[in-house]
């Protein structure tokens, strides 16, 4: 903690530990009863010598316990936990929360299976005979919630199958795998399950990184790979100062520490609650107007709310996922892409300047990277059928 955070964090000890909130930090970073008690008494202040006193325990027990809360967070000292568990019990208080389950859209079909003593999820939507395409959805324009997906898949011939990223929807996270081989792995079952021998991939923002994983892995069942509004990898401080404060703080917090990546998450989830399942994108493009307007059209409404539910149903776990993947060094993955890749972007993204792109053109000199004036990072909702256009193209074979 900085010095000048000293009367904040004052301000904090002095707050109440609502009980809901023990059910939470339990949950979050898989406490025991008796840690979750040590941590309400570090929250009010208390000494470990108070703290024995209290739950009448031996100072012994009690200093064990603290280690032991200081290894699941992360943390350094009995400072820092205690201003996670002030915060906590301030910021994670009921809020309303919007309707978690839209109509299902026409045209889109959920299945799931189960894999590793996982469930993931998965979707279909476009013709069933079509060019085979796999998806993986980023963490702002889900995965065929948008009428014009399915409509520009079906007019297009395409067959897209949508993996739920783990996270996100109902795919559950992998507790002891290493987070991008499972979803490597996810991938594969899901293309033996549905008998795709070899596909063209559809990635969104940093779901690039496990489109990249498996074209390197399986690079025989991969035709090519199609990203959309992909940020390259973060090889320079400036990169995170030019983007939006309001994403780029996530990154920063998860390159410092997971534990405070988690708690900017559970009150990132908190505000998407509070704006609601119309208002939610509010929170992700504040003050960027050209961004908000393409989210705020009419006629796309339905999909920003069903958009919604699938991103908050596992309260920010897949997003979470994401940033533990960005903040890795994965310009290998790059460079040694053994598949035709190509990028289209907004040339007004916010996110990523199309001055960085050149990241991605130094590491991989042969990709195609294909710019759109008027376009952000909405460029999934702004410029859809260019983006299904040249993903059909690419599916054939054709230049």
């Amino acid at each position: 903690l900085q010095p000048q955070s000293g009367a904040l964090l004052l301000l904090m000890l002095q707050q109440s530990w609502p009980p809901s909130v023990d059910l939470a930090m339990r949950e979050l970073f898989k406490l025991s009863a008796a840690e979750t008690q040590v941590l309400s008494c570090l929250a009010a202040g208390q000494t470990p010598e108070q703290m024995a006193l209290e739950l009448g325990k031996s100072k012994g027990t009690i200093r064990q316990q603290v280690k032991q809360l200081l290894a699941k967070f992360g943390a350094t000292s009995q400072v820092q936990l205690a201003a996670l568990a002030s915060a906590a019990a301030n910021a994670l208080a009921p809020v309303p929360v919007g309707a978690q389950q839209p109509r299902l859209a026409e045209g889109l079909q959920l299945q799931q299976f189960s894999r590793a003593e996982r469930t993931v999820g998965w979707r279909f939507f476009g013709q069933p005979q079509g060019e085979p395409i796999l998806m993986l959805h980023g963490p702002s324009f889900a995965a065929g919630e948008f009428d014009h997906d399915r409509q520009l898949a079906r007019h297009h011939g395409l067959a897209v199958y949508a993996i739920e990223r783990l996270g996100y929807g109902r795919t559950q996270v992998a507790e002891q795998q290493q987070e991008l081989q499972s979803q490597v792995d996810d991938l594969l079952a899901l293309m033996d399950l549905c008998g795709l021998e070899r596909v063209t991939l559809f990635s969104h923002e940093c779901a690039l990184i496990p489109a990249l994983a498996l074209a390197q892995q399986a690079p025989e069942r991969v035709k090519s790979i199609l990203s959309v509004s992909a940020a390259p990898p973060f090889v320079r401080l400036e990169q995170l100062r030019q983007m939006p404060e309001q994403q780029g703080v996530f990154i920063l917090a998860a390159k410092q520490s997971r534990w405070l990546a988690k708690l900017l998450l559970r009150l990132l989830v908190l505000r998407l609650q509070q704006l609601g399942s119309q208002s939610w994108y509010q929170a992700v493009f504040a003050d960027i107007d050209f961004e908000l307007a393409q989210t705020q059209r009419p006629e796309l409404q339905a999909g920003v709310a069903a958009a919604y539910a699938f991103y908050t149903q596992q309260q920010g776990a897949g997003f979470e996922s994401d940033l533990q993947l960005m903040i890795q060094d994965w310009q290998s993955l790059v460079r040694d892409c053994p598949v035709p890749l190509r990028l289209m972007h907004g040339s007004r993204n916010p996110s990523t300047l199309v001055s960085d792109l050149t990241i991605f053109q130094q590491l991989k000199p042969d990709l195609t990277i294909e710019l759109m004036a008027d376009a952000g990072l909405t460029l999934a909702l702004s410029h859809a059928e260019r983006l299904y256009q040249a993903l059909a193209r690419q599916a054939k074979g054709q230049r």
